[in-house]
């Protein structure tokens, strides 16, 4: 019972944001309740209008709604295909003839990978990033890392299930480099996939589905501490990992990418190897919840805590599935691999605030958007190999810097911080939101 409390106290820390939230003012071109007689679209270049069309919720012959104008243009935002999109009107009685313009991002950027991990540190290659796929909205990614670690990687993902609205992500993610948390080269293989479904028409609540094939092989399969020889793989010659998982999401913000206000909360059960075969055989239980509060229009708070505790009997849990954490994308202020453990609980409030705000810049037809925050927040971090958490000692870190925010990545962040206890500035440089790489993080 004692591992459930901790999910009930991250609930409690975040819920009192999402009753003082609120949307910030937007424009309202037209008048609540004309009825809509024609909608154009001005600039799709690329984008099939279907895509444009599936994320409306004023159309043709209904009544025109600002509450669902705001809604339908962070939908479309949330694409992350669109540098800006802007609503103008003209009317004719009570009569409204709606125009949408847009103003595209490129839609292949060929760019330097860069990733910085806390297991293997910095490593970089070419990549190929397609925003609009094949013009359906759809997020291509191919890249091809070296450096810290060798690593190639193929995804895809969309926020359109055939038209209508969810999200999907599938990716396959090849790993051959030396993992130093285990003194032992890794060759990995990683296929995954994670769907999510909405229950109702807001899209605020809905289910999630989750699957993924691991099998990694590791030389020496084994090290001997203090004279004792530990395997490293539950089978000697490498292990297969099947995972399969399900759950629901609760999502009020106002964006899924750099949101400024709402609440977020996602629960999943996964189980691991068991029934579903190979030699792991432990549960998974999960919990994701952030929130976000506008103080002013160029000010914010957000805070957010991840929660993850495996079932595990002796000897069913491989180290390649131990959480590490140190660095940019866990724990800011400390060196990487600065613990482990089994189970893991990570605790972040954050204050940001526009240096400057969110620009458009044209490119030939295209256009970009960018912007840069001063971010200052503290980290809290507890990992623990038995079955409470209370009993374990959170490390708290505190830090400051600097977020260049960007298509594609969300942010480049570029930090410094230190732990509580003492003072001892560590830099750190990490892509997209923290709570997103944290989750997702591979190795």
């Amino acid at each position: 019972m004692k591992a459930l409390l901790y999910p009930v106290l991250i609930s409690v820390f975040l819920i009192p944001t999402v009753a003082i939230s609120q949307n910030l003012p937007q424009e309202c071109p037209v008048p609540e309740g004309y009825r809509i007689a024609d909608v154009k679209f001005q600039g799709l270049r690329q984008t099939h209008p279907s895509v444009v069309k599936n994320a409306l919720e004023n159309k043709k012959d209904s009544a025109f709604s600002c509450a669902s104008w705001r809604q339908e243009r962070d939908r479309l935002r949330d694409l992350d295909i669109f540098a800006n999109v802007a609503l103008t009107a003209q009317t004719s009685g009570d009569s409204a003839f709606l125009t949408y313009h847009f103003r595209e991002l490129p839609p292949i950027l060929p760019l330097p990978a860069v990733t910085q991990t806390d297991q293997d540190g910095f490593s970089i290659g070419p990549s190929a990033v397609l925003l609009n796929f094949l013009g359906t909205g759809s997020r291509l990614d191919v890249q091809a890392i070296f450096g810290g670690t060798t690593q190639y990687q193929a995804e895809i993902s969309g926020r359109q299930i055939f038209g209508h609205p969810g999200e999907f992500d599938a990716a396959w993610i090849h790993v051959n480099s030396y993992n130093p948390y285990d003194s032992a080269n890794e060759n990995s293989e990683r296929f995954k996939t994670e769907d999510f479904w909405p229950l109702i028409h807001s899209q605020h609540f809905g289910v999630i589905g989750y699957a993924e094939s691991f099998q990694i092989k590791l030389a020496p399969d084994s090290i001997t501490y203090l004279g004792t020889r530990i395997p490293l793989s539950l089978r000697p010659g490498g292990d297969w990992v099947p995972r399969l998982g399900a759950g629901f999401r609760f999502d009020t913000r106002d964006r899924a990418y750099l949101p400024r206000s709402g609440f977020f909360a996602e629960t999943r059960l996964t189980e691991n190897g068991g029934f579903l075969g190979g030699p792991a055989n432990f549960w998974e239980e999960l919990l994701d919840v952030r929130g976000y509060l506008p103080l002013t229009r160029r000010q914010g708070l957000t805070a957010s805590g991840l929660y993850q505790d495996r079932y595990v009997t002796d000897g069913d849990l491989g180290f390649y599935d131990y959480f590490h954490v140190g660095g940019a994308n866990t724990l800011r202020g400390y060196s990487e691999n600065a613990f482990e453990g089994q189970n893991e609980c990570l605790l972040n409030a954050e204050y940001r605030f526009d240096a400057l705000e969110e620009k458009v810049q044209p490119l030939g037809p295209w256009s970009v958007n960018y912007g840069v925050q001063l971010v200052a927040g503290v980290d809290a971090v507890s990992l623990w190999d038995g079955q409470s958490p209370i009993e374990e000692t959170f490390h708290p870190a505190y830090y400051g810097g600097v977020d260049i925010l960007v298509p594609a990545l969300e942010r480049i962040r570029l930090e410094i911080g230190s732990r509580i206890s003492r003072l001892d500035f560590q830099v750190d440089f990490g892509l997209f939101e923290k709570t997103t790489i944290q989750r997702y993080r591979n190795r």
